[in-house]
């Protein structure tokens, strides 16, 4: 008798177990310490299934990144898009990154998103890695939208400066938002979430100006005055 084809349901039950699983393992032992065959294993199922899905632990790996980092993409640029164009100066600057940081520490608060946000915080160690290649592929298009946002702030300032300082306040980001366990209680409310997303922008937010000189004044009231000239036309 012919084996029923599986149906959409059971394929799409079957990739997101693999990708809840894989998570916790590259969690525990990161990319290279992870095994895909353990991960197989764990659920119970044969390297043909698996291999179905992800044909190898490098896709395994950018599934994982890719299934929870999304959401955040597109929660970083709705947020950008709906910035106050009347923002100025070093309050732009906060709030740009507070959108930045608020959605990756939302998902870290919750159980099922720790994981993801233990990987990114390994990834830091990992400095030029395939792992953090397979991060920086994916963050890449929203990344840089948010650098020429903030780079509008300091005139002059090259691009890899900008981007720089922003690789060390995610790094920031990426360690604290793990600081809880993934116990059902120990997970961050809402309070919680916004207070960590502000303590990093107030304080990355110091050492942007430290660092470049404190000159998001001036460079704030012309991106204010351009963003109003825009929204007049």
């Amino acid at each position: 008798m012919a084996r029923r084809p599986k149906t959409l349901t059971a394929t799409a039950d079957t990739r997101t177990k693999l990708i809840e699983v894989a998570a916790r393992h590259f969690a525990e032992h990161g990319y290279r310490g992870a095994s895909q065959r353990e991960v197989q294993r764990e659920i119970g199922m044969n390297p043909g299934v698996v291999h179905y899905h992800f044909g190898s632990k490098e896709a395994l790996y950018r599934g994982v990144i890719d299934s929870f980092i999304h959401g955040v993409q597109e929660e970083r640029l709705r947020l950008l898009k709906e910035m106050d164009a009347e923002l100025a100066g070093r309050a732009r600057l906060q709030r740009l990154l507070y959108n930045y940081f608020y959605p990756h520490v939302a998902l870290a608060s919750t159980a099922a998103g720790l994981s993801y946000a233990r990987i990114l915080a390994s990834v830091q160690h990992e400095y030029k890695t395939s792992s953090a290649k397979i991060f920086d592929d994916i963050v890449a298009p929203v990344r840089n939208r948010y650098i020429a946002a903030i780079r509008e702030l300091f005139p002059g300032t090259p691009r890899a400066e900008i981007q720089r300082l922003l690789a060390m306040a995610v790094a920031l980001m990426a360690v604290t938002a793990t600081w809880h366990d993934s116990a059902p209680k120990a997970v961050a409310n809402e309070d919680a979430v916004r207070k960590l997303a502000d303590d990093l922008a107030r304080f990355t937010t110091a050492g942007f100006e430290a660092h470049l000189g404190g000159r998001t004044g001036s460079a704030g009231t012309a991106v204010r005055k351009r963003a109003v000239r825009k929204t007049a036309r």
